[in-house]
């Protein structure tokens, strides 16, 4: 095994890229959105390096040790000469003077003096920050700023929105914008993310009758409900029968009562089950964690404590028995089965709590039930809201969107009548329809500047595939464009040519005609949100010697000339 420093994938060098981009141009704190397991961790190592490297210091903020201790790790991973100190009571440890810092918030919030000055501030999981008031991260935020002049404030999320309040970023808070995002469905497709199915549950609890507090379902009452014995011996059932060839079984559950029972009850039908939650003695939690990670333990339930920080990627079937309205807490819960690992072909996510049907597929969750709306989106929109997304097969039990025509498992034909009405969470998709491959027959380009615009106003590289039945999609590459549209441009281009990515449309067309980009062969088109236009998922692409768009760059590597702090 090399002992040299990892390199950073392309889409988390695109992520460094535009914060910097976005820091040079404005005086706002920009926003980076990367799925669950796409490496988030990699993403602060790299810019708290950078930091330190221009001579300054950078502090990392997060909410949980296990967080702080895997970002502390990737950072010594980046760079063993770096010098990473942990500031967290929880972890015995107050390390102030290094230069970076990996911190709980929870332990340093009135503390701020006694860490110093910073250039950069990194917030993981930043949508933990409050919409107003005088919260942990406010105020030790503001008292960094009077400390650090032109202190850098970055955060990261999987998920830029909030249970009651909506978007993250916006006027008045502490993030502006998102500066970078990248899709979770792109990931997969490119084989990053490890693909996600679902198959139909039974035992799918009621619970309307569940009083709503802060937000979301009150504890106590939603540990009662799902502590039923015929919904916990029939989800206990259903998970063993439906996990007997999966290696490792994550278990949500609604409360610490409710996760023993459905240990006790899968221990019953002859399924070794662990338990965890946030009572378990240190030790006793580290030795569990331990025999599920590396030793033979296959399932494991547990309570409040695994939604984030916990780095499993064999965990390949995720059992969702704890309803939430925080769409938040339900794309963590279902991430925990996102990382790939060798031998993994997908994650099994099993729903008993009706998340999916109540926030939709996690990379395009809903926030419209708590009258939360796009600026895009219409009146039908909201009005198809609620409609069936999916359908299940008769034959095999596969969930699929409902605009498919066959079943992609077993290719059972549908007719109207399989179509249902009102279906439960556990018929749904937990991703959103991943499209249909068509095999493309020949590809145009051209240059494009968009309708009604100035003469100066930036041009893209028009690319149109044409495929059998009379498939023409067209995708548009904004060479001559800054910031993120520059930067996917970039990469865009560094999958198809061995030259480097011009910065005029017309430079770029010449090169296209001239045969200087791969040719494509496959294209993977998926209908949109409102079903008006196409989208390109993915392309497979013929010929060699050139970049596949997925190398990286390592500690040593330039990834930005001009880091801004």
């Amino acid at each position: 095994m090399s002992d040299s420093p990892p390199a950073l994938r392309w889409y988390q060098i695109e992520a460094v890229r535009a914060a910097y981009a976005h820091l040079r141009t404005k005086t706002t704190s920009p926003c980076l959105v990367l799925p669950t397991g796409s490496g988030k961790s990699w993403v602060i190592a790299r810019i708290a390096l950078d930091a330190v490297h221009s001579g300054g210091r950078a502090l990392v903020l997060a909410h949980r040790k296990e967080l702080l201790e895997q970002n502390a790790a990737k950072l010594r991973a980046l760079d063993p000469s770096l010098d990473v100190g942990i500031y967290s009571a929880g972890l015995g440890r107050r390390d102030a003077d290094s230069a970076v810092v990996v911190a709980g918030i929870q332990s340093v919030y009135a503390s701020a003096a006694a860490l110093g000055e910073f250039q950069v501030v990194l917030v993981d999981e930043c949508h933990l920050i409050p919409p107003d008031g005088d919260g942990m991260y406010r105020r030790f935020l503001d008292d960094s700023r009077a400390l650090s002049l032109g202190l850098v404030v970055i955060g990261l999320t999987a998920t830029p929105y909030r249970t009651k309040t909506g978007p993250l970023c916006g006027s008045g808070e502490i993030l502006a914008e998102v500066c970078y995002e990248i899709g979770l469905r792109e990931l997969i497709a490119k084989g990053f993310l490890s693909p996600l199915v679902s198959r139909a549950g039974t035992a799918v609890a009621d619970t309307s009758g569940v009083t709503i507090r802060a937000g979301d379902f009150d504890a106590q009452e939603l540990d009662r409900l799902m502590s039923r014995s015929d919904l916990v011996e029939s989800a206990a059932r259903e998970i063993r029968d439906l996990t007997r060839e999966r290696r490792k079984v994550l278990l949500f559950a609604s409360g610490v009562g409710h996760a023993r029972l459905l240990q006790r009850a899968l221990d019953a039908l002859g399924e070794r089950c662990g338990f965890v939650a946030g009572e378990t003695p240190a030790a006793e939690r580290a030795a569990v964690l331990d025999d599920f990670v590396a030793g033979d333990l296959r399932h494991l339930s547990n309570c409040d404590i695994l939604t984030t920080g916990f780095d499993a990627p064999h965990i390949d079937c995720v059992a969702l028995l704890r309803p939430t309205k925080s769409p938040g807490l339900y794309v963590q819960m279902v991430g925990r089965g996102l990382r790939k690992h060798p031998g993994k072909t997908n994650c099994l996510v099993l729903d008993y709590g009706a998340n999916i049907a109540r926030h939709g597929p996690i990379d395009e969750v809903r926030l419209a039930h708590r009258g939360v709306w796009s600026p895009g989106d219409t009146e039908d929109d909201k009005a198809d809201d609620d409609a069936p997304r999916a359908r299940e097969c008769s034959r095999c039990h596969a969930i699929v969107s409902t605009w498919r025509w066959s079943c992609p498992d077993c290719g059972t034909v549908f007719q109207e009548r399989e179509i249902r009405h009102g279906v439960e969470a556990s018929w749904l998709p937990p991703v959103a329809s991943g499209g249909e491959w068509h095999e493309v027959t020949g590809v145009r380009y051209s240059v494009h500047r968009k309708r009604d615009a100035a003469d100066d106003h930036p041009r893209s590289l028009r690319v149109e595939y044409r495929g059998r039945g009379g498939l023409a999609i067209a995708e548009f590459v904004c060479v001559e464009h800054e910031g993120f549209s520059r930067f996917r441009a970039e990469s865009w281009w560094a999958e198809r040519a061995t030259l480097a990515c011009p910065k005029d449309a017309d430079e770029a067309l010449s090169i296209a005609l001239d045969g200087g980009l791969r040719e494509p062969t496959r294209i993977l088109v998926r209908v949109g949100k409102r079903s008006k236009w196409p989208e390109i998922e993915s392309c497979e692409l013929g010929g060699e010697g050139v970049s596949d768009g997925h190398e990286g760059a390592a500690v040593g590597e330039t990834i930005d000339a001009e880091v801004p702090f």
